[in-house]
């Protein structure tokens, strides 16, 4: 059993919630920029690399969640919705 993940201040939460778009868009253009002068039309690919490694360090550095796996256990409600319900 693991421990659950200490809650992120709200400031700080609303901090990277704002600005990691505009971080992230930034990083992959500068990425984007730096390897379509080396690999032409295969920029795209480096871009994707960073991207989703930058997005999985904000989700391992801000997630709720204590770990991955907890992430992706399997559904409590319905199989095709498993959203709960406003009451």
């Amino acid at each position: 059993m693991t421990a659950e993940a200490a809650p992120i201040p709200r400031q700080e939460s609303l901090f990277y919630g704002v600005f990691s778009p505009i971080l992230l868009i930034g990083v992959c253009a500068g990425v984007q920029v730096a390897a379509g002068k080396l690999l032409g039309v295969w920029a795209w690919v480096p871009t994707m690399i960073v991207f989703w490694v930058i997005i999985a360090a904000l989700l391992r550095g801000y997630s709720r969640h204590a770990s991955v796996v907890s992430r992706f256990r399997p559904a409590s409600r319905s199989f095709i919705w498993s959203s709960k319900r406003a009451r």
